[in-house]
Parts: structure tokens; C-alpha cells; sequence
């Protein structure tokens, strides 16, 4: 009787047992209270208790008492850990990111942008173009602080000496052209060997990037039959800005590299030829000036009409030069260019020959200086660079203030002559007098002084 009591036993305790085990992840997962995959990473990383029946693929079973033993081990001092802890514990530790104190933090995100702009103004030239400076090939752009901007390197070095200070007020202009607030910088290149490419204008914006480029000159034949090719060669640049961008112009005179032929052509913004004024003679000096005092100003050109042989005056509305145009009335027809319509020219003046312009082809203008309320012109009597001549000073109006001999050579050349038997009279002041009442002033077209002679 005692041993069958004792095999009932053990029977029961076998039983007892098999009905606590849990078999299967699926069962150990959810007595854990987690899912199948953290239930196998705590096998894997955690040491929990699980067993397999022998073979490749044997089951895997766990005792829940041995499972709630490991869920709640004790550290150091006998309290439990929790198993959350354990796995954090069993990670590898996370990066420290440093971060700012929230007190340091708003002064940094201020000093930080100041000390960039700081640097900036400081060590970055910059602002709007104010300068320019020309050396073998390179046009070199400054700012008003004298620090370089930019530069454009060509393939041919430039004439240095035509740039000189006041050369580049005649070869260079900087200004806002087309009124978005930023400067542009119109350029004529003039390289050493113009002779053979003649001159060009460049448009520079303010960063240095070419936003259009112009080659003056063109073809044209007059009525003897003569025809003139380019290059030509650039004389003067002026802006004339308008109270709107569309009536802006840039004027752009210059003259054929060997003959006579003079174009003043006329750009809008964007580089377009909009009119063109071709003058049988050099335009060799030029500015402008509010003659009508109406805030507008006008082109003003001074040089020779070789068709009448003597120095002139051309004043130009560059709103008004539309299409090629040229003068018409002269004494010698034969320079007359052809193809073109009659110019309507603003005003044109001519200064009438002295006695002392004997036997020269013709006088011309040879300087040109426009104050704020006269227009003073040099005429020499001659063709030589040094020739004797007269002062004449004209009115905004155009009415002629004085004449007065420019310099003693004046006098010199008229005793010279005499001497010779070329003259039949003497110097007097009288010969002022007369040069003053014989200048012509034609404005469209009609004369208000004494007749072209």
C-alpha cells in the first residue's frame, strides 16, 4: 500500500508539472506580458531561462516559476529590478549631445550673424561700382573705397593713355541705367590696335557679368561715289537719362578711321540703336546741356561740316533721332552721304572764316566747355594742331555773347600774312565785331542770323 501511495504521488507532482510548463514562444511571450520577438531578444541578450527538447528544431518550453524568478532578480541591496532597466542596461549607451544653456543660447543666435556681417564689410570688397582703372588687358572695377570689385580681362591690351582722368569721363560712365537701384557700367574699348578693329561699348552689370555690347559705324557712300567701311573710332559716350527708363539714351559719337564720315548713333537700355545722325565731318568734342532748362538735356557736338568747310556747332534732342538722318544743305554737295533722310537737328551753328583761315581747307571747332550758363568754342583758323584762332561764347539761347582772339598767335598770323601780300588790311578789333555778326544759328531748319556763306 505504501509504495502505490508513493508512485500516486509522484504521478500527481509529473502532472502538476506539465500543466504549469509553457510551450511555445507564443505562450512564454504572453506570460512575460511582451511580444514573441522581445520575448526571444531577452533569451538572446538577458540570459532568459527557456529550454528546448533535443533535436534541430525541438520545442521550446519554459517553467513560469523560473521565469518570474528572472523577471524580478535583485540588485545589490535585495530590492527587484525592473526588466525595463535590465535591457536599457544591456544597450550600448547613447551619445551625450551637448547643448547650450538656454541663457547663452539667444546671445549666440545674435553674435553670430553680426560677426558674419562683420566679416563681410570688413574683408569682402563690396558695394555699387564708383571706379575704373585700365591696365595692359585688364579693366579693373573699384568700389568707392578704392578696393577692386572685379575685373574683365580682353584679348588684346588696351591704350592706357586714353584713359587717363579725363579721358574717362569721356570713355566711361556709371549709373544706375535702367532704374532698378543698381549701377551699370558703360565701357568703350579702346585697344592699342584700334586702327584695325576700331572701338566697341560694353554694358557691364554691377557684378561684372557683359549685359550687351555695340560696334559703331557702318558703311556709307556720298554722292561722289566714295565708300566708307569701318572701323570707326569712338570719340565721346554720354548718358541722357530720361524721367523714365524708355527715355533714356546713350549717345555714342564716333568717326571713320580715315575720312570724314562722323556717326553720332543713339542706344536705349538695353543697347538697341534707336537713331542714328551721320554728319558729313569729325564731331570731335561733345557734352550736354539743359538748354531749355526743362530738366532734359540735350547732346551738344562740336567740330567741322566739311560740306561748308568751317566749324560747327550740332545740338541734338536724342528723342528726336529716329532712324539714319543727315544734313542736307551744304556749299560742296559732293560729301553729302546718300540713302539717308534730312536730319531735323535741335540747332546747328556755324562759325564763319576769318581772314587769317587764307588758304586752309577749313576751320573747325577744337575745344568745346558748356558752363552753367554759356557754351564757350574754340575755333582754329586752320588745320594744324596749334592753329591760331577765336573764343566765341554763346547764350543757353544760342545768341553769341562775344568773340575774342585766342591768344597772341592770332595777331601773329595776321601780320605774317600781310607781310606776304596774302591780307590788305591790318589787325583790328573791328575783325571780332564782324565774326560775331556773321554766325549762323539755324534751329530746324531756319536761320536767325545772317545767311550761310
Amino acid at each position: 500500500m505504501r509504495g502505490n501511495a508513493q508512485m500516486r504521488y509522484k504521478m500527481d507532482h509529473m502532472s502538476a508539472q506539465l500543466s504549469k510548463e509553457l510551450s511555445g514562444w507564443k505562450e512564454i511571450a504572453s506570460h512575460l506580458g511582451v511580444g514573441v520577438r522581445t520575448a526571444q531578444d531577452y533569451e538572446r541578450n538577458l540570459g532568459l531561462p527557456v529550454h528546448r527538447q533535443p533535436g534541430e528544431k525541438g520545442r521550446v518550453f519554459a517553467d513560469p516559476d523560473e521565469l518570474d524568478v528572472w523577471r524580478k532578480p535583485a540588485n545589490g541591496n535585495g530590492a527587484p529590478v525592473r526588466i525595463e532597466d535590465a535591457v536599457a542596461e544591456a544597450q550600448p549607451p547613447a551619445p551625450v549631445r551637448k547643448t547650450w544653456p538656454r541663457r547663452l543660447l539667444m546671445p549666440a543666435v545674435l553674435v553670430v550673424p553680426l560677426l558674419a556681417l562683420a566679416a563681410y564689410l570688413l574683408l569682402i570688397p563690396h558695394g555699387p561700382p564708383s571706379d575704373f582703372r585700365v591696365e595692359g588687358k585688364n579693366l579693373i572695377v573699384f568700389n568707392d573705397k578704392g578696393q577692386e570689385l572685379w575685373r574683365h580681362a580682353f584679348e588684346v591690351p588696351l591704350n592706357e593713355s586714353a584713359y587717363s582722368q579725363e579721358g574717362k569721363l569721356r570713355l566711361g560712365w556709371l549709373g544706375d541705367l535702367d532704374g532698378d537701384g543698381r549701377r551699370q557700367f558703360v565701357f568703350v574699348v579702346s585697344p592699342l590696335n584700334r586702327a584695325d578693329v576700331g572701338t566697341q561699348v560694353l554694358c557691364f552689370a554691377a557684378d561684372g557679368k557683359i549685359r550687351w555690347h555695340f560696334t559703331p559705324g557702318r558703311a556709307v557712300t556720298n554722292r561722289s561715289g566714295l565708300r566708307f567701311v569701318p572701323p570707326y573710332f569712338m570719340g565721346g559716350l554720354h548718358v541722357l537719362t530720361g524721367k523714365a527708363p524708355a527715355d533714356t539714351r546713350i549717345a555714342v559719337s564716333s568717326h571713320h578711321y580715315l575720312e570724314y564720315p562722323n556717326q553720332v548713333a543713339f542706344l536705349d537700355i538695353q543697347g538697341r540703336v534707336v537713331g542714328e545722325y551721320w554728319h558729313p565731318g569729325h564731331l570731335s568734342h561733345s557734352s550736354t546741356a539743359d538748354l531749355d532748362r526743362d530738366g532734359r538735356k540735350v547732346l551738344v557736338l562740336a567740330g567741322v561740316n566739311n560740306g561748308n568747310h568751317q566749324a560747327t556747332l550740332v545740338v541734338l534732342d536724342p528723342l528726336k533721332v529716329v532712324g539714319l538722318t543727315t544734313p542736307k544743305e551744304m556749299l560742296d554737295h559732293r560729301l553729302e552721304l546718300i540713302g539717308m533722310p534730312p536730319a531735323r537737328e535741335r540747332a546747328v551753328v556755324f562759325f564763319p572764316r576769318s581772314c587769317i583761315s587764307h588758304g586752309q581747307p577749313y576751320t573747325r571747332a577744337s575745344v568745346l566747355n558748356i558752363t552753367r550758363e554759356r557754351l564757350v568754342v574754340h575755333v582754329a583758323e586752320g588745320t594744324a594742331e596749334e592753329s591760331a584762332g577765336f573764343v566765341y561764347e554763346l547764350d543757353y539761347g544760342l545768341n553769341v555773347i562775344s568773340v575774342t582772339p585766342d591768344g597772341v598767335g592770332v595777331m601773329q598770323l595776321h601780320h605774317a600774312l600781310e607781310a606776304r601780300g596774302l591780307l590788305d588790311h591790318p589787325y583790328s578789333p573791328e575783325e571780332c565785331e564782324r565774326l560775331k555778326a556773321s554766325v549762323v544759328v539755324r534751329r530746324d531748319g531756319q536761320d536767325t542770323a545772317a545767311r550761310l556763306r
